[in-house]
């Protein structure tokens, strides 16, 4: 970036050689642009944050998936704040093992309060089925993949939260 301003001042015949740099006549306008731009996006980042979510009340949620007895080998876990839960949504995959430990934004846990639980697992798809978008399909019941429809709620409570879930079909 300075590589950058001192070419610029260089081409523009401003800088060095003791001179004071010369602007041309469309600079002047574009300055109070460029400060304009800079202050509205420190504004914006002060008033919005950067993504961190540290402002969060969030509790530590791990657990394991069981479908039909035996752990799912691989599949997403969403935990989805109810009314009276402000907050994202927590996500996970899930481990070979069928453990999952639910993150928010870039934090692990969830907010603390009652949460609709989805649990996603797809069967697996050809590289040709990939690339023509095709969504593969879904082997768990779909009635766990819709936060509308899916049974599971749980509560998420301060301190360490171990939540199980069993799926049926």
């Amino acid at each position: 970036m300075v590589a950058q301003a001192a070419s610029w001042l260089d081409r523009t015949g401003g800088g060095g050689k003791g001179r004071p740099p010369t602007f041309p006549r469309a600079g002047f306008v574009a300055r109070p642009i460029a400060v304009f731009a800079c202050a509205a996006a420190t504004l914006a980042a002060g008033a919005f944050g950067c993504g961190g979510g540290s402002d969060l009340k969030l509790a530590e949620v791990r657990g394991v998936v069981k479908y039909k007895g035996q752990p799912l080998e691989k599949g997403d876990v969403v935990f989805g704040p109810q009314e009276g839960t402000p907050g994202p949504q927590a996500t996970s995959e899930i481990a070979s093992d069928g453990s999952y430990r639910l993150k928010t934004n870039d934090n692990y846990g969830a907010v603390i309060g009652t949460h609709k639980v989805t649990v996603t697992r797809r069967a697996e798809q050809s590289e040709a089925a990939y690339k023509a978008l095709k969504i593969p399909k879904l082997t768990t019941p779909a009635k766990y993949a819709n936060e509308r429809a899916t049974p599971l709620t749980y509560e998420v409570k301060e301190g360490t939260n171990e939540i199980n879930i069993d799926l049926l079909d």
